[in-house]
C-alpha cells in the first residue's frame, strides 16, 4: 500500500487493471515470415520446428520497474502436460489476474535448466515481493550441447520487454530460442565416386547474450563437424544424384567478418583424370552471421565444371530504375519485386585442365523444382536462354526457387547445376541505388 489518506480516510492506492498473459514462441525465422500482431492467438504450428523444440518448462516474472520487486510470478507445473513432457508445448495462457498500473519489466524463460546457470536459476527461484536477483548478461554452451529428441536437453528461450500497464489487456509474450540450427547437404555431380573425409564449419561462439542484442565475438570459438562416425562415400552421377544430408546441429549466434570457414576434405575414386583430392579445400560462406532462432541449410554441390550465368530482372519500380542485369554468384541470384526474368547461359568451364569441355552441349531443366509456387508461369528454355515469371510479392514458401540445369553431350550427362533465385522486396534494391 502506498499514498496518503484522502478526505474520506481511504488510502490512495494505485489503480488495478485486469490482465492475462498469452505465451507463445517466435517461429524459426526465415525472411518471409512475419510476427503476429498483439492480441493474435498464440496457438499456432511452426512448420519449421523439429521434435522437442518447443516449451518443456516455463517461468514468467513481472517486475516493478522502479522498485525492482517481483509483482507477479508464474511458474506453471507442466509435469503432467503430455506435450510439455516432450518439449512440444507451443503456448500457455494464464488465468486473469490484477496488476497495479505503472511501468513494468517482463521476463520470460523456457527450458532454462539446459543452460545449468546458477544466476539464472536464482532468478527463477525468486518469489513475489522479492527484489529480482541480478540476471546473467551471458550464458555458456553446456557440456554435451542441446539434444531435445534423444537426450531431452531442450532448447533455452528468453523474452524481455518494458511494458507500460495502463488498462486491462491480453498481453502477448513471444519467446525466442537462444540457438540456431544448421544442416549441410553434399551432392555428387561428378562421374566418379566421392569419399567424404572431413566436413567442418566454423567458428561458432560458445557463449551468447541471454536476452539478445548485437552479436558479440567471444574467444574460445569452436567448429562443428557434420560428418557421421562411419565413412560416407557418394556414388558417381547417374539418373539420380547421390547425396549426403547431415543431421541438424545447434549453435549459438555468431558472426565472421569474411564468412564462415568450410574445411572440406574428399577423395575422388574410380577412374579419375585429376588428383584424388581436387575437390578438397578451404572455402568461406557468403553468409557472415548466424542469428538466433534461425535455420541455415548449406548446400555443397561437387562437380568438375563451373557455370557462368547472367540474370536479368524486368520489373523496375515506378520512377524508372533500369532493368538489372547481374552475374549470378555461385548460381545464386536475387529478383527484386519478382516479375519476368531471363537467365542466359554464358560459359561452361572445366575445372581440370586435362579434361576439355565436350562439344555440342545441350541444356535441359530438371522438372523437380523446389518451391515452384514462386513461379507464375513455367520455366521455358530455348537454346541457352531461360525465361520465367516470379511472384511479385512475398508468399508463404519454405525457401527460394531452386531448379537443376542439366548439361548433356549426346547420351552422356556432363554435369548438373543447381540454380537458386531469391525474392526480395523491390524497394530494397531501390534504396541501395546511389
Amino acid at each position: 500500500m502506498s499514498g496518503e489518506k484522502g478526505g474520506s480516510g481511504d488510502l490512495d492506492l494505485p489503480e488495478m487493471v485486469e490482465v492475462d498473459l498469452q505465451v507463445g514462441i517466435a517461429d524459426v525465422m526465415s525472411p518471409l515470415q512475419t510476427k503476429a500482431d498483439e492480441g493474435e492467438e498464440v496457438e499456432k504450428k511452426d512448420d519449421n520446428a523439429l521434435s522437442g523444440e518447443q516449451i518443456h518448462s516455463l517461468a514468467v516474472l513481472i517486475v516493478n520497474n522502479s522498485t525492482q520487486k517481483i509483482e507477479k510470478k508464474f511458474l506453471p507445473d507442466l509435469t503432467n502436460d503430455e506435450k510439455a513432457k516432450e518439449g512440444e508445448l507451443t503456448s500457455w495462457t494464464s488465468e486473469e489476474f490484477r496488476l497495479p498500473q505503472g511501468t513494468k519489466r517482463i521476463y520470460a524463460f523456457a527450458n532454462w535448466e539446459s543452460l545449468k546457470n546458477e544466476m539464472l536459476n536464482a532468478v527463477i527461484a525468486a518469489e513475489e515481493g522479492d527484489e529480482i536477483p541480478k540476471l546473467p548478461e551471458e550464458v555458456s554452451w553446456p557440456e554435451g550441447g542441446f539434444d531435445p529428441k534423444q537426450k531431452k536437453v531442450y532448447l533455452p528461450m528468453s523474452y524481455a520487454e518494458t511494458w507500460e500497464v495502463s488498462s486491462s489487456v491480453k498481453k502477448r509474450i513471444e519467446l525466442t530460442r537462444l540457438v540456431s540450427r544448421l544442416q549441410v547437404k553434399v551432392t555428387n555431380a561428378t562421374n566418379h565416386g566421392l569419399k567424404l573425409d572431413g566436413l567442418t564449419l566454423g567458428s561458432f561462439n560458445n557463449k551468447t547474450l541471454l536476452l539478445g542484442g548485437s552479436i558479440k565475438d567471444w574467444s574460445g570459438k569452436g567448429d562443428v563437424d557434420f560428418l557421421p562416425a562411419e565413412t560416407k562415400t557418394l556414388q558417381p552421377m547417374g539418373d539420380k544424384l547421390d547425396e549426403y544430408t547431415s543431421g541438424w546441429m545447434y549453435v549459438f549466434e555468431s558472426s565472421m567478418q569474411n564468412g564462415f570457414k568450410l574445411d572440406f576434405k574428399t577423395t575422388s575414386q574410380d577412374n579419375v583424370y585429376h588428383g584424388s583430392g581436387m575437390h578438397s579445400g578451404i572455402r568461406f560462406t557468403e553468409n557472415t552471421e548466424v542469428k538466433r532462432n534461425h535455420i541455415w541449410n548449406l548446400n555443397l554441390w561437387v562437380c568438375g565444371y563451373s557455370l557462368t550465368l547472367t540474370l536479368k530482372g524486368e520489373n523496375p519500380p515506378i520512377g524508372g530504375y533500369p532493368v538489372l542485369t547481374s552475374k549470378l554468384e555461385g548460381l545464386n541470384g536475387t529478383l527484386y519485386g519478382g516479375g519476368p526474368f531471363t537467365i542466359e547461359i554464358i560459359e561452361l568451364k572445366s575445372l581440370n585442365e586435362g579434361t576439355p569441355v565436350p562439344e555440342n552441349i545441350q541444356w535441359s531443366i530438371d522438372r523437380s523444382i523446389e518451391n515452384p509456387e514462386w513461379l507464375i508461369e513455367d520455366l521455358q528454355l530455348a537454346g541457352t536462354t531461360i525465361t520465367g515469371r516470379m511472384a511479385g510479392y512475398a508468399i508463404n514458401a519454405t525457401g527460394p526457387l531452386t531448379f537443376k540445369l542439366k548439361a548433356t553431350s549426346g547420351v552422356r550427362t556432363i554435369s548438373v547445376f543447381p540454380v537458386t533465385l531469391n525474392f526480395a522486396e523491390i524497394f530494397e534494391q531501390a534504396q541501395s541505388q546511389p
